[in-house]
């Protein structure tokens, strides 16, 4: 280097060079800052630790103010201040900075006092001992006991508990030791003076002590859990403290599986074995049981909508019988696609309702079960390639009936009762009628009431047996009174039905037969009305109208059907339901009884061998015979 003045003139002193070799560096890692940071008492140290070990110098800094210790470790004071550092190698390279902040608080050592410690106690027992404790930031606790007893720790407390026997007096320590940020304290021992007293049972539940809508047949666990105990035994009881019924067995737990709806209570009584009087009672238990869904009883109450019976299509050209030509403009679809029901009270108000669809036989795609909701959706595959008749247009008609589903609704009201319903879904032959179709067989009254009957042409003027014209009118039988015949041509009828077939009849496949001795005209229209007489339906099928019984022996007495004029046989080979019998009818004395009324006392009943119509009283005592219909 050559140094001159402002002349430009080498000074002649300054005329000498100094060489100075510039070599490389690298700066330092950032160092951490080693220490609590828990200022401890007055102070704490923090130390300087570098990335990597060598010769460095230090530099200090609180917050952004630099310090003068040059010290790898200091001594601070300030609670939540920021303390960082750096440090310079030989090189005179300087690290970033390494940075820790003291604690927010200032604290010490721990010291411990008892805040819960029973002393004396009694062989056998179990306690709980708290302890107290100063400057509690981290802390852990050692906890210890001798004197054979055992000691379970959860922080600042632990549970002890003490030998089955001893010596009464005998002594027992229990230890405990707590270690913060700044250190240990000094150990705390509790000398326990343990006496031979047996104690009582302190009980608990370990279980709900309460089971609302315990369904039948299911189980429930009640359990107990019990301190201060030494060689305890359970004993439960059925009922309320102190005068229930022994059950179970020896255990803190009982399972109970209720049978019968209803409210049952339960307690546990713990002994100990070191003394029969020390004994306790639980807390008491209650269960109460709801009926099981599947078991709800049939209720009148309910009612539920929804077509039950599908009609598979096919028929037979047997006789008059459903022909053909007749069946397919009438018949239904074979089930496809969705199909609702529902489920009404009456009465009462509906709360829930669990929906059970039980398929038996053929394939059908429903709705989960237990939808809570008063409208269930069943969809129904196609059937049409599954059902098909094993006869057709033979001499002998075979009907395909079937059981496609059972759909059952379980109901809860709000008064708290519970009931359930059940509809059977059937695909059948013969337009789902389970007897005999009689087409064109179904009559109304003319003025739409069967009082119309009711005229007044006098008694004296017919005698038994008697043909009445067209137009004649039917007497009003009052005061002492025979039974009175009539042909029963249609002429004698069309002025009191209406002459034009009101539709098809489904003729059910057999007779129900009551005695009139004691039933009464009465019992015969309510046993097809409740369905007694017929499938149980009720509410589908009635009794009759007289021209409707005369439609039906029109229609089918003469192909065997139901009867023959002259045999009464077994019915014929026809196209009606397997099982159809004909009617129970061998004698003159055997009537079929109708609705048609003529006054309050008196209704008509048909001759079934000589085809004529009698007007009796309705405590006609001869044996009558009843055949159910119902609309198509």
């Amino acid at each position: 280097m050559v140094a001159t003045d402002n002349s430009g003139v080498a000074c002649p002193a300054e005329a000498s060079t100094t060489e100075k070799p510039i070599s490389g560096g690298k700066a330092p890692d950032a160092p951490t800052i080693s220490g609590s940071g828990v200022i401890c008492g007055n102070s704490t140290d923090l130390s300087v630790v570098p990335a990597v070990a060598g010769t460095y110098t230090y530099t200090w800094y609180e917050g952004s103010t630099k310090l003068s210790q040059t010290t790898q470790t200091i001594t601070v004071n300030k609670t939540g201040t920021t303390y960082s550092a750096t440090v310079t190698n030989a090189s005179g390279c300087v690290s970033p900075m390494g940075s820790k902040t003291t604690g927010a608080a200032i604290s010490d050592l721990p010291t411990l006092t008892w805040k819960t410690a029973p002393t004396p106690v009694n062989f056998g027992e179990q306690k709980v001992y708290v302890t107290n404790i100063d400057y509690d930031l981290n802390t852990t606790y050692v906890w210890s006991v001798d004197g054979g007893a055992t000691v379970t720790p959860a922080g600042a407390s632990a549970s002890v508990k003490f030998p089955a026997t001893g010596t009464t007096g005998a002594t027992v320590n229990l230890t405990v030791k707590a270690t913060n940020s700044c250190g240990a304290s000094a150990p705390l021992v509790l000398p326990i003076t343990v006496n031979s007293a047996c104690p009582t049972p302190v009980v608990s539940a370990l279980s709900a002590t309460t089971f609302p809508n315990v369904v039948a047949g299911t189980a429930v666990t009640l359990q107990v859990s019990a301190t201060s105990i030494n060689t305890p035994t359970y004993q439960w009881y059925k009922g309320t403290s102190p005068s229930g019924t022994a059950v179970g067995t020896n255990s803190a737990t009982y399972i109970y599986s209720p049978s019968a709806t209803g409210t049952d209570n339960f307690y546990c009584v713990v002994t100990n074995g070191c003394d029969v009087n020390a004994k306790a009672p639980s807390p008491a238990f209650t269960v109460t049981t709801t009926l099981n869904p599947f078991d709800y009883p049939t209720t009148a109450s309910l009612s539920m909508s929804g077509k039950v019976c599908f009609d598979t299509k096919e028929t037979f050209d047997i006789n008059n019988n459903g022909s053909r030509i007749n069946r397919t403009e009438t018949s239904s679809p074979l089930p496809q696609g969705d199909q609702a029901y529902i489920v009404t009270a009456t009465g009462k108000t509906i709360s829930t309702v669990t929906w059970v669809a039980d398929v038996t036989k053929f394939y059908s795609n429903t709705a989960a079960s237990g939808t809570n909701n008063t409208t269930y959706t069943v969809t129904f595959a196609d059937l049409e390639n599954i059902i098909k008749p094993a006869v057709e247009n033979s001499t002998k008609a075979t009907a395909q009936n079937g059981q496609l589903i059972t759909i059952t609704a379980y109901v809860s009201f709000t008064d708290g009762s519970k009931g359930s319903i059940s509809k059977v879904v059937k695909i059948q032959d013969f337009i789902c009628c389970d007897g005999y179709v009689c087409v064109g067989c179904a009559y109304d009254y003319a003025n739409g009431s069967p009082g119309d009957w009711a005229v007044n042409a006098p008694a004296s003027s017919l005698n038994d047996g008697t043909t009445v014209k067209s137009n004649t009118s039917i007497p009003n039988m009052t005061g002492a009174v025979s039974n009175y015949t009539y042909s029963a041509g249609n002429s004698f009828l069309s002025p009191y039905f209406k002459s034009a077939p009101a539709g098809d009849l489904c003729v059910y496949k057999k007779d129900g037969s009551l005695s009139k001795t004691s039933a009464g005209w009465s019992a015969f229209v309510k046993a097809c009305q409740d369905g007694s007489a017929t499938d149980g339906a009720a509410g589908v099928w009635y009794l009759p109208n007289i021209r409707e019984i005369i439609a039906v022996y029109n229609k089918l007495g003469g192909n065997g059907a139901i009867a023959t004029k002259t045999t009464y046989g077994t019915p014929a080979d026809f196209g009606g339901a397997p099982d159809a019998v004909g009617i129970n009818a061998q004698s003159g004395s055997n009537f079929m009884e109708s609705s048609t009324e003529q006054q309050p006392g008196y209704n008509w009943m048909y001759r079934i061998y000589d085809g004529k119509l009698y007007l009796v009283t309705k405590n006609y005592t001869v044996e009558q015979f009843l055949r159910c219909v119902k609309r198509m």
